[in-house]
């Protein structure tokens, strides 16, 4: 069986419908009531097993062990990013103290257990300061970032690889780019898409409010969630790996008014106002992953192109989630 922790999560949840899909069984780790996506009902005291517990309790996480055969790990439920997140939107004061006890016990359940793999997510946010693209896994990251989650992403990346090198412990991080699709949130400091999705969904239309001025030719490297959790299951399971690091994404840039075209393919008449040419010039217009890692360990390509998870995730929203 997999564990994933945060796997009712939105990334998560769609991993674990991926394991699911290659054969593999499930445990998930749930810290906060969390309800469980309509795609994953099914399978709940089956294939898939909900195990209550905090992943900075070392004792409680390592007793999933005893119950259950556990193969390998995919580690999702990122306890240093929540608390920089949570200190970034003044809802709670960041604590310095035991920032990465939850990574730590994932990495000694993990050695306990003797799991085929262990799977960690990194974000494509260390690759700030780097410079021009595409971003490769063996270009060198700056020690310093601009931003708390890279720079909580960089420390893991650093402790996994001393961990692996020390218990011999099977560790690969996978360093994603801007997820969207259904179960994520409503709007993102880092990319529009979410935002005017939710926008041209409301019957009452965008208001002023639902996102700062956009340019058009902005954009980000975008990945549909579904083929995120694909390109996840597909590492976590392969039988063998030539790196321990890899980038999942989209593996090109999508702008804003890429984004606004498709919305407006699936909703005509949709207005979005967008400024003309990018808000930073000087900012690399190649500032995207590449996947050539990817592709040639797991054969991995993508399901969906940015029509298809537009008008499925108008589709979601339709259906009365998250409205």
């Amino acid at each position: 069986m997999i564990l994933v922790t945060g796997g009712l999560g939105f990334i998560g949840s769609h991993t674990t419908r991926a394991l699911l899909d290659t054969g593999e069984d499930c445990i998930v780790t749930q810290h906060h009531k969390t309800a469980v996506p309509d795609f994953l009902q099914a399978e709940i005291g089956t294939r898939v097993v909900i195990e209550p517990v905090d992943i900075t309790d070392g004792d409680t996480l390592r007793a999933i062990g005893l119950r259950h055969s556990i193969t390998g790990v995919v580690h999702l439920a990122d306890s240093a990013v929540a608390q920089v997140v949570n200190a970034l939107r003044a809802t709670a004061p960041l604590r310095f103290s035991g920032l990465f006890m939850g990574l730590g016990n994932i990495l000694d359940a993990a050695s306990e257990w003797g799991v085929h793999r262990l799977t960690i997510a990194s974000t494509i946010g260390v690759y700030g300061g780097v410079g021009t693209g595409p971003w490769r896994e063996d270009m060198s990251l700056p020690p310093t970032s601009a931003h708390g989650i890279p720079a909580m992403k960089k420390i893991s990346e650093t402790l996994a690889s001393f961990a692996a090198s020390q218990a011999h412990l099977p560790v690969v991080c996978v360093r994603l780019s801007g997820i969207w699709g259904p179960g994520g949130r409503s709007s993102s400091l880092f990319f529009a898409l979410p935002a005017l999705v939710h926008a041209a969904t409301r019957t009452d239309g965008p208001t002023a409010t639902d996102y700062r001025e956009l340019f058009a030719e902005d954009g980000s490297d975008l990945c549909y969630v579904k083929d995120c959790a694909k390109a996840i299951a597909l590492l976590q399971v392969a039988p063998t790996l030539n790196y321990s690091t890899y980038n999942v994404g989209g593996g090109g840039v999508t702008t804003n008014a890429e984004v606004v075209a498709s919305i407006r393919r699936c909703v005509p008449g949709f207005d979005a106002q967008l400024s003309p040419g990018r808000s930073t010039p000087q900012q690399p217009t190649d500032a995207y992953l590449d996947l050539a890692r990817l592709r040639e360990d797991t054969g991995y390509e993508p399901g969906y192109s940015l029509d298809d998870g537009i008008a499925e995730y108008i589709g979601w929203l339709r259906a009365g989630h998250e409205l």
